[in-house]
């Protein structure tokens, strides 16, 4: 009975020291994958709510690399608006010296060669290219996504900005204004070129206060676009720290367990030694 008591124990004490060699393991996995959870059935709610924040995670990155790419489209279009805002600053300055009635013909020839001038440079900035060839500038802009539900474009409609400006005549494009501005200065009959230029003077401000407007929108824009990168941001660092309570291990927390457990089997083992040792002398005995 005695040997058979004994035996039991002894089983008894091997499952013990297989449990701890297990949780020793456990533990040791658990510090060097710098993770709670080993495998899914270890915390099935957890695994749960790792899984839902890893695929946020994942939706992140797409609408971060989205916004990186709209960033870069909309500063390349303020810096197209900034340019435009620019020259027709210039053909405002050039039509009131234009208007003014002691400018000679030449001088009014010269204005007007300037203003055609203009008029190309923005022909050219509507046709702007971003590096990877696209247009800077669409009449139907791109709605890119940025979030759950949320689309946002990178810039001002081209037809909006090159071709809506409001005047006395209705919707007007600014190389159109700019032409007949140019035409207006070169009328040589004084009494035809005078409401000619009025006309053109005031078509020439409203251009430059559509541009000015257009470039702010544009700025708007680009803002938008900024908040939404630290909108982004700010959620990358929530998710990160709620997967680090979710998944991560206190290392110090399971280093000592595991430090526990090992001085637990080598308890077990000293006693399981000292009992088949006992037993081995009483059946002598």
């Amino acid at each position: 009975m005695m040997i058979e008591g004994t035996y039991f124990r002894s089983q008894q004490a091997v499952r013990n020291m297989q449990r701890l060699n297990g949780e020793i393991d456990r533990a040791q996995q658990q510090v060097a994958t710098g993770q709670r959870r080993l495998r899914p059935s270890d915390d099935p709610v957890g695994y749960a709510i790792s899984s839902k924040l890893s695929r946020f995670e994942g939706s992140n990155a797409v609408w971060q690399s989205n916004l990186d790419g709209l960033a870069a489209h909309s500063a390349r279009a303020d810096t197209v608006t900034a340019s435009m805002d620019e020259v027709m600053q210039r053909a405002g300055e050039l039509m009131v010296r234009g208007a003014n009635t002691t400018a000679s013909d030449s001088d009014r020839a010269a204005i007007a060669l300037e203003l055609e001038s203009i008029a190309q440079t923005i022909t050219e900035l509507s046709a702007s290219r971003n590096p990877d060839g696209s247009a800077v500038f669409e009449d139907t802009p791109l709605a890119v996504p940025v979030g759950a539900g949320e689309r946002i474009t990178a810039t001002v409609p081209r037809g909006h900005l090159f071709g809506a400006v409001p005047t006395v005549n209705g919707p007007s494009a600014i190389t159109t204004i700019l032409g007949d501005a140019a035409a207006a200065l070169r009328t040589t009959n004084a009494a035809m070129r005078a409401p000619l230029v009025r006309v053109a003077l005031d078509a020439v401000t409203a251009a430059q206060r559509h541009v000015s407007e257009m470039r702010a929108a544009q700025g708007i824009i680009g803002a938008r676009i900024d908040a939404w990168v630290e909108r982004i941001e700010g959620d990358k660092q929530i998710v990160s720290e709620e997967k680090a309570k979710v998944d991560g291990v206190d290392v110090g927390e399971a280093l000592t367990r595991a430090q526990a457990h090992q001085l637990a089997l080598q308890a077990t083992q000293t006693m399981v030694t000292r009992t088949l040792s006992r037993s081995l002398f009483d059946l002598l005995g």
